[in-house]
């Protein structure tokens, strides 16, 4: 097996290295576009699955929007209200929970605060009465 270049490739590299300057600057905006093609590919890429992903949307939304034509024709209506009674009830309890949380908060706020002071008025206590003296041996 031979490792040497075919000749179409021997006089490209020729001509590559004794280039001119234009020529060096041409090749360099070439290989700068080339650098940037799977970039660009990726973005072509990504707008394709946008707009596949708008359309698959646009078709939902009409099936929705047919669905809900039909809903509101029809003579007989939905009932609902038990629905939205049970809603309302569990609006209710979550407010009375929140309020129960509330009060529990601010008592345990309250008691970290007397607690605080109590610890505070034993070690002034500690601090203010004086030790006896130690015998010494």
């Amino acid at each position: 097996m031979s490792l040497e270049k075919p000749p179409e490739k021997r006089a490209e590299e020729n001509t590559m290295a004794t280039a001119a300057p234009a020529d060096v600057s041409l090749d360099s905006g070439d290989l700068i576009f080339a650098s940037m093609g799977p970039i660009i590919q990726g973005l072509e890429d990504q707008i394709r699955a946008t707009r596949g992903a708008q359309m698959q949307m646009s078709i939902k939304i009409k099936e929705m929007s047919d669905f809900l034509h039909e809903l509101n024709e029809q003579e007989e209506p939905y009932d609902i209200q038990s629905y939205v009674g049970k809603l309302q009830d569990s609006k209710r309890r979550v407010n009375n929970v929140n309020q129960i949380m509330i009060s529990v908060h601010d008592r345990l706020s309250r008691l970290q605060r007397l607690i605080a002071r109590e610890i505070y008025k034993k070690k002034k206590s500690i601090k203010e009465t004086e030790l006896p003296p130690s015998p010494e041996h």
